[in-house]
This record gives C-alpha cells, sequence and structure tokens, in this order.
C-alpha cells in the first residue's frame, strides 16, 4: 500500500500544501534523468529538451529564469 503517497495527496486535499509546492519539491529532489523519465513515461513531449551538447545556462526553477 501506498500509505505516505495517500497522506502527502491528503495534505494537498485539505490544503496543507499546494500541488505546486508538492510538485517543485519532487522535481527539485530528482535528478534530471528521473525527471526525463517521468516527463517521457507521461508522454508529455519534452523530446526537444534532449540535446548532444551539454546545458551551460543555469536556470533558478524558483523563479524561471536564467541564474546571473
Amino acid at each position: 500500500m501506498r500509505n505516505v503517497t495517500y497522506n502527502i495527496c491528503e495534505a494537498v486535499d485539505d490544503g496543507s500544501i499546494s500541488w505546486e509546492r508538492l510538485a517543485r519539491m519532487a522535481l527539485d529532489h530528482m535528478g534530471e534523468d528521473q525527471v526525463l523519465a517521468m516527463a517521457d513515461s507521461n508522454v508529455m513531449g519534452f523530446d526537444y529538451l534532449i540535446e548532444d551538447e551539454e546545458v551551460t545556462e543555469e536556470v533558478d526553477i524558483t523563479l524561471n529564469k536564467p541564474v546571473d
């Protein structure tokens, strides 16, 4: 049984935490490979994010803008 998952969903339902905050926490916790696997498994269409070259721009995900 997925007791922790159930309890987290209950916390969202009762307003203790927002879905946005939960998503940000999960994405911050996961590695980039895990995020890509999640996106791929849920058919989110992120094929354009896979590049042969290394990403050189850092982004502050809380502000959704490039880091200075």
